[in-house]
């Protein structure tokens, strides 16, 4: 009985706030000294209303940084509205289950890691979108939520959990980017309201039960990547009417296609029979049911069972095998649309038949056009019309990347007081007609004099990170097609963008005027946000300098832009070429030494 009493005891103690926690402005918090960082933990009466979270906050005379949701905080809270900081980086288990929120929320860019459960059972929520900071959806973190109708998955997120996603009975269409490459078990089950999904080139196997139940799929098409189809992968799928194998696939489990009863057609496109289970397509009606396989397996097929319980056997014909085509788009300023699937700023690769023709639909955003078209590395843009291109028979795989850029003839650019400004063209552009102003890159970084060197640059493509130098004004730049590829340490962003102090084992710097003068800073440690349209720079952090400004060398310039002082290496001179390499004996020419360029004879 003891026993019993405090196993209940136990149970109980992740549902109550810290007795360490303190009650500042109406939010529970556990405040950790060392690091001054401050973590929001649960309120023993439940949080109620409107809850704001600030980025920091005071106790007895003392600052601490919110960094952090701990678990079970706002679980079983009734909430109208919800602000979660750019300061938090990580949002604990079960953080928000079984609440009320809004139909809405929006994890800030600043997040990393979202724990497991973490919006677990949250039935009022509609939609959700996540930062391309965060790596992974953990297992259980939006199971239950029932009135979940879309969900924007980010290109950096590498695995979904199991159970993520299961019950989400509103989720109609989900696109799963082609950086997942694993998918847990029961990961979309009973997604009734399901009627497509996209399952990326990434994945290598479909396991035990992730489609279980989703029983408004109509179609799935099994990318070449995967090898094997797990245990009721797609058991009860009942709106289910063809199914695509590919000839990658060696193993399917028991029940994978059990209970599809609507099933007309499945291709399976392996030359050797999968190894197949003999329940696999059990009260699926197969006895109804046509098989398209290889001309030369088919022999083979009516042999082994449960594929010899198909109805008929018809032979794919010569050059009916599957090709990948990857749909990628380089900006946000529009779309290309393939079927009912729209591709936005990423990519998604999709499986297409020998011989097909494929209509893609371009559509630029207000203000802007479609700039430039590559089909496997060869310029397409004239073959662009009426907003659609039309690749016909295809016969390989094959990479179509969309560039949109502006609509406009020029980029305006204003340069201020400080002579300098950061820059990223949403079009190609070329300087070599712009008067009084230059353009560079960041081509390289000396870990030992702390020296960036920046290269002079004329026709740069969309997208790219520069620093733009010259008196002050404004400046019309062209816009003009560019053939070039940079190694560039500048990163240009396309839309306003919530930047950390590092960035997965790099650190990141912005400009901006400090101590040392104008010159490039490191990003402080509560982050800071950065407009559409600039750059930052990112230096590895094992090479990375302290707060002061780096030292830039502008390597068509006779003077290095000495910001901070180079300081000696032990009571040396060292001597460096312009792009801040050691030089042990020096020969006549343009070097730098302590930060400034000098010329030896």
């Amino acid at each position: 009985m003891k026993q019993t009493i405090l196993s209940f005891l136990l149970a109980l103690l992740p549902l109550a706030a810290s007795a360490d926690a303190v009650e500042i402005n109406g939010i529970y918090y556990n405040l950790i000294p060392k690091g001054n960082v401050a973590e929001v933990t649960r309120n023993p009466n439940k949080y109620s209303g409107t809850v704001v979270i600030p980025e920091t906050v005071m106790y007895n005379d003392v600052t601490y940084s919110v960094t952090s949701i701990g678990e079970y905080a706002f679980s079983g809270s009734r909430l109208t509205s919800i602000t979660i900081p750019n300061s938090v980086t990580s949002i604990g288990y079960c953080a928000f289950c079984s609440s009320i929120i809004l139909t809405s929320i929006t994890i800030p860019n600043s997040v990393t890691s979202v724990g497991n459960g973490a919006f677990e059972d949250c039935s009022s929520l509609t939609s959700v979108t996540i930062p391309n900071s965060v790596t992974s959806i953990g297992e259980n973190v939006f199971n239950s939520c029932i009135s979940l109708k879309s969900i924007s998955i980010p290109n950096s997120v590498t695995s979904i959990g199991s159970q993520a996603f299961s019950d989400c009975r509103s989720l109609t269409s989900i696109t799963i980017p082609n950086s997942v490459t694993s998918i847990g078990g029961y990961a979309f089950r009973n997604c009734s309201g399901l009627t497509s999904i996209t399952i990326p080139n990434s994945v290598t196997s479909i396991v035990n039960y992730t489609f279980y139940a989703c029983s408004n799929l109509t179609s799935i098409t099994i990318p070449n990547s995967v090898t094997s189809i797990g245990i009721q992968a797609f058991y009860n799928c009942s709106s289910l009417t063809c199914i695509t194998i590919p000839n990658s696939v060696t193993s399917i489990w028991s029940k994978a296609f059990q209970n599809c009863p609507q099933l007309t057609d499945v291709y399976c496109y392996a030359e050797t029979v999968p190894g197949t289970d003999a329940t696999a397509f059990d009260g699926s009606y197969i006895n109804y049911v046509t098989l398209h396989v290889p001309e030369s397996a088919i022999e083979n097929y009516k042999a082994t069972a449960p594929w010899s319980g198909f109805q008929k056997f018809v032979s794919i014909e010569s050059g009916g095998q599957l090709f990948d085509m990857t749909i990628k788009v380089n900006n946000a300023f529009g779309k290309v649309t393939y079927g009912t699937t729209d591709i936005t700023d990423g990519q998604q690769t999709f499986n297409v038949k020998e011989g097909s023709n494929v209509v893609l639909t371009l559509t630029p955003a207000a203000g802007f056009k479609v700039s430039k078209v590559m089909v496997n590395g060869v310029d397409k843009t004239a073959d662009v019309a009426n907003g659609q291109l039309t690749l016909s028979n295809i016969t390989a795989n094959m990479t179509v990347t969309v560039t949109f850029g502006s609509a406009a003839d020029y980029a305006t650019v204003t340069i201020g007081s400080q002579g300098v400004v950061t820059f990223s063209p949403v079009s190609d552009v070329d300087f070599t007609s712009v008067s009084g102003l230059k353009a560079y890159i960041g081509s390289g970084f000396n870990r030992k004099t702390g020296v960036l060197t920046m290269t002079r640059v004329y026709d740069v493509p969309a997208g790219e990170g520069l620093l733009l130098k010259g008196a002050s004004g404004t400046y019309q730049i062209p816009y003009k097609q560019s053939y070039s590829i940079y190694s560039n340490l500048l990163k240009g962003v396309s839309s306003e963008t919530n930047l950390s102090a590092t960035t997965g084992g790099y650190v990141n710097y912005v400009l901006g005027s400090g101590s040392s003068g104008t010159g490039f800073y490191r990003v402080p440690a509560a982050g800071t946000t950065l407009a559409a349209g600039h750059a930052y720079l990112q230096i590895p952090a094992e090479t990375a300098a302290g707060s002061r400004a780096l030292t830039i060398s502008f390597d068509d310039e006779d003077e290095a832009t000495a910001i901070s002082d180079v300081e000696r290496q032990n009571g040396e001179s060292a001597v460096y070429d312009l792009q801040g390499r050691r030089v042990e004996q020096p020969r006549s020419g343009l070097y730098i030494r302590n930060g400034k360029k000098v010329i030896i004879k």
